[in-house]
């Protein structure tokens, strides 16, 4: 009893020790095949996770980006732009009524009028050129940076995945090893639990249990045009926007520069078009506007800025204070088919 007392004693001695150096000898062994697993996922310039299903944001990039690269068919007329763009214009009710087949390229204000150049920049390497490109954005998108819409989770990526491809754009690690170590568990979890394909068809959060692929194949067969269905509360209040919504900041008109030569390089008419805002909310004209768009259409010959530069609808026409419902984006739609129609044929 006395010897077994004894061996028992000298655990906490030896036991905590052991236990370090197993440990050490654990994380040398697997340490660095995680670090390099996260280190390649990253050089790779995968966009979506392998380890969870994709948020909304990343939803609607990926799914935009996916046409855009993988897609090579021919269309008339591109809508282009943030989240209203996507929202508020259906292709399939624009070909109805022109007889142009149409595509709705939207995304979201995340990306940035950069952002918008390198998606066009990809639809165009993949398709042949469309005969007029209409660019739809929020006023907010006019006043606010890229960041100013939502979380650097999916900017970062977004311009890592699908921008220029420089260096320079690799997101941010303050602790690079730290941060590709969890990164390469993240991605070793998610080979084994089934991988993207497994996550695309979990829930994507705030999109009534619906997965990616089930809002994917609803995308494809209304050409790009996400629905957002529901109707803007009796009690809603109109904001203050900001004092001049329509103020351009001067890294978006960089960027807008950017599209309009793109498109003018490529023989496009690039018709600009204000989304629509609820009865109440927002100024009804905007000498900024006026002068910024005035300065556009000098500048560029392919240019045309759709007018009444400012639409106000009805609130049953909205399913929230930024973006339209089905009944709003149809009369949206058909007021832009009108311009379009009237726009080519002047050229």
């Amino acid at each position: 009893m006395c010897i077994q007392t004894k061996l028992v004693r000298s655990w906490p001695r030896i036991g905590p020790s052991l236990c370090v150096l197993l440990t050490l000898a654990a994380v040398s062994f697997l340490g660095m095949p995680v670090y390099f697993l996260g280190k390649q996922w990253e050089d790779e310039r995968h966009f979506l996770k392998n380890y969870r299903a994709p948020n909304d944001y990343e939803t609607q990039i990926a799914f935009t980006m996916n046409y855009a690269v993988n897609s090579s068919e021919k269309n008339d007329v591109v809508f282009h732009g943030d989240s209203t763009c996507l929202i508020n214009l259906r292709p399939k009710r624009f070909e109805e009524l022109t007889g142009m087949k149409a595509y709705n390229l939207g995304s979201v204000g995340v990306i940035g009028f950069d952002g918008f150049v390198w998606v066009l920049r990809s639809y165009l390497e993949h398709h042949p050129r469309p005969r007029a490109l209409v660019l739809c954005i929020h006023p907010r998108a006019l006043k606010e940076p890229a960041m100013g819409f939502g979380p650097r989770e999916a900017r970062e990526p977004f311009v890592w995945s699908y921008g220029p491809g420089t260096e320079d754009k690799r997101p941010p690690h303050e602790r690079p090893v730290r941060d590709y170590f969890r990164q390469g568990l993240w991605i070793a979890y998610g080979h084994l639990t089934g991988g993207a394909q497994r996550y695309a068809n979990e829930p994507v959060y705030n999109r009534q249990g619906k997965s990616y692929n089930t809002l994917a194949a609803e995308m494809i067969k209304e050409r790009g045009y996400w629905e957002q269905p529901g109707t803007l509360e009796d009690d809603w209040r109109p904001r203050k926007l900001i004092e001049e919504p329509f103020n351009m900041l001067p890294g978006n008109m960089e960027g807008l520069v950017e599209l309009a030569k793109l498109t003018q390089d490529n023989g496009i008419l690039l018709l600009i078009r204000i989304a629509p805002l609820v009865k109440g909310d927002g100024p009804t004209n905007s000498a900024a506007l006026r002068s910024w768009t005035a300065e556009l259409e000098g500048n560029f010959s392919n240019v045309i800025v759709s007018r009444p530069e400012i639409l106000h609808y009805d609130a049953d026409c909205f399913s929230d204070i930024d973006h339209c419902n089905r009944k709003g984006a149809d009369m949206f739609t058909a007021f832009v088919g009108a311009e379009v129609t009237k726009a080519i044929a002047g050229r």
